[in-house]
This record gives C-alpha cells, structure tokens and sequence, in this order.
C-alpha cells in the first residue's frame, strides 16, 4: 500500500486514481527533473520566496541535504513541487 493509503487508510484506490496522485506518483517523466518552489514564513508570519530546489530521480539524498543545510531556525518552510 502506497500513498496516501499508508498516511489515510479510508482513501480507495479509485480515488487515488481519479485525483491523480496515483499518476504523480508513478507515472511521472523521471528524467524531467522536479522544480521544488520555497517558501519561507517567519516568526512574525512573513513569507520569503526562498528559491528553487531541482530534483533528479534518484538523487534524493542529496536534495534532503539541500533542504536540511538552507532551513533557518526559527521558520517554517513550504514546498511546491511541479514536475
């Protein structure tokens, strides 16, 4: 069992498929690298374009390290990611 079935057990596989999620998941280009759009909040709620991040399939260790290294104390960060 696969996402998002693993974190909420009450999705059916037809609605896996019919929002999609199935097709981000497993049929995706993976050799079209993933643009991961940053977005930083601080302790005062403000928002801070913090950049792009590419991921390549299977370099994923690498992309954690990016996102571990660039995160400030102190602020809560988002992820978009288009691929």
């Amino acid at each position: 069992m696969g996402y998002p079935q693993s974190r909420f057990p009450n999705w059916t596989y037809r609605q896996v498929v019919k929002s999609k999620i199935h097709r981000a998941i497993y049929e995706y280009d993976r050799l079209t690298p993933c643009v991961l759009h940053r977005v930083d909040v601080d302790s005062e709620g403000i928002f801070k374009n913090a950049g792009t991040i590419k991921a390549t399939d299977g370099l994923d260790d690498e992309v954690w390290k990016t996102l571990i290294a660039d995160h400030v104390c102190g602020e809560f960060s988002l992820l978009f990611g288009k691929c």
